[in-house]
């Protein structure tokens, strides 16, 4: 780790020996989680209206991919494997045949994960068969990982009665992340979180990194991520496709770290005619880009550089950014249904499930299959931890006003090895088919004055608690008060 000598806060770290196969020692980590980031800046709100919370990184989030024929046959829904040490993602079908998704559904610069294997991937190139059918994509090698820290992963598929399933390998295109927060000292009901997009941008990261020496401060040099901190290590970088976000030319914006390089020039352009960008016969080929400024020194400058191996990240002009904070999120589940027939009254076909009869009563939920449940389901949860025993569930009724909510007593999530399904303490009013479902976290008052329990003397800006209950908001309940 290496801390500012300044602040005394750590800004950045890097490894000291080899990391996996690919990277030298001296190459830069990043988080993959802003669940710290996330507490930090809750926790210290003024006036500590929060108090302690813990915020946990979920992955419901993202698109599950589906075939592009639309299939309800579950031999033709969509998985995927890797090879080529990991740089290719091919989508099958449960039988290991050829299958492809829906065209436009994944794009160059879309992050792929693939449901139970670690890692994600950004999107270098996609492979088309026609118009309709993507058949694969290219990422860069070893990302997305299987259990052993290789790059290629298999499917495996498992047939229950006469269908085959592959629920591990769906691919899923997760440009955002979710988090569930948990308010530790407070009794809930906080006014609406609000989410700032200020700082957030759509951007393709570069396989190289930047190099920006002292005596050019605005020319940024390609160079290769994977030599670490032995820099410069002067890495081109070709493209077959002058249109491809990795084609830097003349008008384009990039990111350094976290320095904006409005770009005014390219090695390129010498060869290259920026009027005939679009053509497919010209190929792009540079290495370095000039900015309209000089970048600024930051904490991993040395004698000679300014920048030594930073990231490069360039901005998609035209996208956008969304944020949003509910305290009743959709319970997401990997479900392998190309269509919506079987989620036909769910706005969300993976937020969508049953209340099957269980041991005479309508206890158990999962995904909405539409099959008996003398009928295994292998459709688990997108992230099983997202509702464990006591959670509070909420199934959306057809009038789309009133809600059924019951609280978790048991869970069996197996993936595509197992059952999934959980089962409610008290039984819903029905065996109901195809219901939104949804996470409940409501129920609790600290948003109101003195949390409810107490009375606010506005003179003083104080709670006069109630019996039994204490702190600046009566938030804390004292067990043994008669």
């Amino acid at each position: 780790m290496i801390r500012s000598a300044t602040t005394g806060n750590f800004t950045s770290a890097y490894v000291k020996s080899q990391f996996n196969s690919n990277y030298a020692a001296g190459t830069y980590a990043y988080r993959h989680s802003a669940a710290k980031a996330i507490e930090y800046g809750l926790e210290h709100i003024p006036g500590g209206v929060v108090g302690e919370v813990t915020a946990t990184k979920t992955k419901s989030s993202g698109k599950i991919l589906h075939d592009a024929e639309a299939d309800t046959d579950a031999a033709n829904k969509i998985f995927a494997i890797t090879s080529n040490g990991g740089d290719t993602i091919t989508f099958k079908n449960a039988d290991n045949g050829a299958n492809g998704a829906a065209a436009g559904s994944a794009k160059v610069g879309d992050i792929i994960r693939i449901h139970g294997h670690a890692g994600m991937a950004q999107i270098e190139a996609v492979t088309g068969g026609d118009a309709s059918v993507i058949s694969s994509v290219t990422v860069a090698d070893r990302w997305i990982q299987d259990s052993a820290d290789k790059g290629d992963v298999s499917l495996t598929a498992r047939t229950i009665g006469t269908t085959k399933y592959a629920i591990n390998n769906v691919p899923i295109i997760d440009n955002g992340f979710k988090y569930r927060i948990k308010f530790e000292d407070t009794s809930g009901d906080l006014p609406e979180l609000v989410c700032n997009t200020d700082n957030l941008r759509s951007v393709y990261r570069m396989d190289e990194a930047a190099y920006v020496s002292r005596d050019e401060p605005d020319r940024v040099w390609f160079v290769d991520t994977t030599a670490g901190s032995a820099q410069p290590s002067y890495k081109a970088v070709a493209h077959a496709d002058t249109t491809h976000p990795r084609a830097i030319s003349g008008g384009d914006t990039i990111f350094v770290g976290d320095q904006r390089c409005d770009v005014v020039s390219s090695d390129a352009e010498a060869t290259i005619g920026l009027a005939a960008r679009a053509s497919s016969i010209e190929k792009y080929l540079s290495g370095s880009v000039v900015c309209a400024q000089a970048l600024s020194e930051n904490a991993h400058s040395t004698a000679d550089a300014i920048v030594t191996h930073d990231p490069i990240e360039v901005l998609l002009g035209g996208a956008t950014q969304s944020c949003s904070a509910t305290d009743r999120p959709v319970l997401r589940f990997i479900n392998d249904h190309g269509t919506q027939a079987a989620s036909q009254f769910c706005a969300d076909s993976s937020a969508c499930a049953d209340v099957l009869a269980y041991n005479g009563a309508n206890r158990l939920v999962r995904w909405a299959s539409g099959e008996s449940i003398s009928k295994e389901s292998a459709n688990e949860p997108m992230d099983s931890g997202d509702v464990a025993p006591n959670d509070r569930v909420s199934l959306r009724m057809a009038d789309l006003h009133t809600y059924e909510t019951r609280t978790v007593d048991f869970v069996s999530f197996g993936g595509a090895a197992g059952n999934n399904f959980f089962t409610v303490s008290q039984p819903f009013s029905a065996a109901h088919v195809q219901k939104r479902i949804h996470l409940n976290y409501k129920g609790t008052t600290s948003s109101a004055a003195c949390s409810g329990r107490g009375l606010c003397d506005g003179s003083a800006a104080e709670c006069q608690c109630f019996k039994g209950y204490t702190g600046q908001a009566c938030q804390i309940q004292n067990a043994l008060a008669a």
